[in-house]
């Protein structure tokens, strides 16, 4: 399965993300992901979605659903990031952060000046908080548990929110 979508989309503009699909005969189910979370499943190879703030990271799981076969592959990430139309120079909401589930290391990159973060837990407590320094940043998540948790970044102009997942 390989993906394809546009490079840059305004905010609140409805995407379009193609698969193309071969080996998978004529039955399967695509699950679709941004930033590793499901947003949708589909029986075709495409998916329209709402464009939220910040880089959008998609992939997409293919399961053949003939009788018998239970395989299933996992695409490349296409990134959808915040296109004209919104005054984007020096936002954050242009960072890349990844990989999304992450095991210990979370890189955030595209810092375009020193902002302070948080990670809150599912019950709101912020368990760690810092500075990101302008460029290319990463956050050592060893001390905390599997799970999800709420990174959130805060600039003069806005403040992000991105769900990520510990492994």
């Amino acid at each position: 399965i390989t993906l394809s979508a546009p490079a840059t989309a305004v905010i609140g503009n409805l995407v379009t993300v193609n698969a193309t699909v071969s080996n998978a005969g004529s039955s399967y189910i695509i699950t679709w992901y941004n930033h590793g979370v499901s947003f949708a499943t589909t029986t075709v190879p495409s998916v329209i979605y709402t464009k939220g703030a910040g880089v959008d990271s998609i992939t997409a799981k293919i399961v053949s659903t003939a009788i018998g076969c239970y395989d299933s592959t996992l695409s490349d990430t296409v990134y959808v990031n915040v296109g004209e139309g919104v005054n984007n120079v020096n936002t954050i909401s242009n960072i890349y952060v990844y990989p999304n589930p992450a095991n210990n290391t979370l890189h955030i990159d595209k810092v375009p000046t020193t902002i302070t973060y948080q990670i809150q837990n599912v019950l709101g407590i912020t368990v760690v908080k810092g500075i990101l320094k302008q460029g290319n940043n990463n956050l050592f998540l060893q001390s905390l548990s599997s799970g999800v948790y709420m990174l959130e970044c805060v600039s003069e102009k806005e403040t992000i929110r991105v769900k990520i997942l510990k492994e």
